[in-house]
């Protein structure tokens, strides 16, 4: 009897792969566009007060602002401090690649230019195309044509490469008023950064610009991460072995491979935001998208067939032979009210 249930287990496992093998073979990578990257800012910079009226830096009083005066994409902003609690739970090695991968995923990076870590995600970021591409450097007066290694650096960097391309001016120079090591007041107030408004109203102005469409790219991490997702909204539910089996098969397509250890990592980022939810029953584990209705890819078939007769043979093959995803799945739309 158990050799009989585990050949069973392996006919299935066959079974699913051959499936899923059609279903990466039908679709043209190279044609498929990426609709929408999540709708994130990523905020870094400067120490950020729990005092709505006490500031430690000029972020803190960016933050404060569009806070208060309700700007529509504040509800999107990510701290960066906020990030330390996601990676502490990930399968990331080291911050900075985490936040290179966040970067990624967002529809616009802000940087205060005004602490060390600020600085170093400024070199890391500027290098990268698909982050620089939707980078916003905020740099003080100060720093601004000197000598210092952030203008000579990764701000040349920025002003010098695809300066034809780009869609909004990476560099914004303000003035503000620094908290001074020897001074002993080591706060400041709202009036310290009389441009907020302006750099709000900025902000607001560059994410109406930024496209909202662009071709599908192989080694862009927030599109393998979009890809992910909305093929999840197709399988409805995978496990680790299912979503590393489809990954590989996309991307070699482009001679591309990726290793187990990454797509762990862009699980539990994406698991993270919310945007996949960790499905766990019985002493099985796994992946749903969390909101399979949102479409952030328009596919392109090889042949004359279409999403949601994929969608129909993957929930059938569930529902009829893999019992246990169909009740795990069954058990997580219970819960989730859907």
């Amino acid at each position: 009897m158990a050799y009989r249930a585990e050949l069973k287990v392996k006919s299935i496992i066959l079974s699913i792969k051959k499936l899923l093998k059609n279903w990466t073979q039908s679709v043209d990578l190279k044609k498929t566009r990426i609709l929408q990257l999540p709708s994130f800012i990523f905020l870094c910079g400067g120490k950020i007060s729990s005092d709505e009226e006490i500031f430690y830096s000029c972020r803190d009083i960016f933050y404060s602002h569009i806070k208060e005066h309700k700007y529509s994409y504040f509800d999107n902003v990510i701290l960066a401090e906020n990030v330390f609690d996601y990676f502490k739970l990930s399968e990331y090695k080291d911050l900075l690649s985490f936040e290179k991968d966040l970067a990624s995923l967002s529809a616009l990076t802000i940087i205060f230019s005004e602490s060390p870590g600020s600085i170093a995600e400024l070199g890391s970021f500027s290098v990268l195309e698909y982050i620089r591409d939707r980078l916003l450097v905020v740099i003080h007066s100060d720093d601004a044509y000197s000598k210092s290694f952030i203008w000579q650096g990764p701000i040349s960097y920025l002003n010098n490469v695809d300066i034809d391309n780009r869609l909004h001016e990476s560099i914004s120079v303000y003035n503000w008023n620094k908290i001074q090591a020897d001074s002993n007041n080591k706060s400041l107030s709202r009036s310290d950064f009389g441009d907020a408004d302006h750099l709000s109203k900025n902000v607001g102005q560059i994410l109406n610009k930024i496209n909202k469409t662009s071709t599908f790219t192989y080694n862009h991490a927030g599109h393998i991460m979009i890809l992910i997702v909305e093929a999840l909204s197709i399988i409805q539910i995978a496990t680790m072995d299912d979503i590393e089996y489809f990954i590989s098969e996309f991307l070699s397509e482009f001679n591309y491979p990726i290793k187990v250890s990454k797509i762990k990592q862009y699980l539990n980022l994406l698991a993270s935001l919310n945007i996949i939810s960790l499905v766990l029953y019985g002493h099985n584990k796994f992946y749903v998208a969390s909101n399979p209705e949102i479409n952030w890819i328009k596919w392109s078939y090889k042949e004359n067939i279409d999403t949601l007769r994929w969608q129909i043979t993957f929930a059938d093959f569930i529902e009829n032979v893999q019992r246990d995803k169909y009740r795990a799945l069954k058990s997580y739309k219970t819960k989730q009210n859907k």
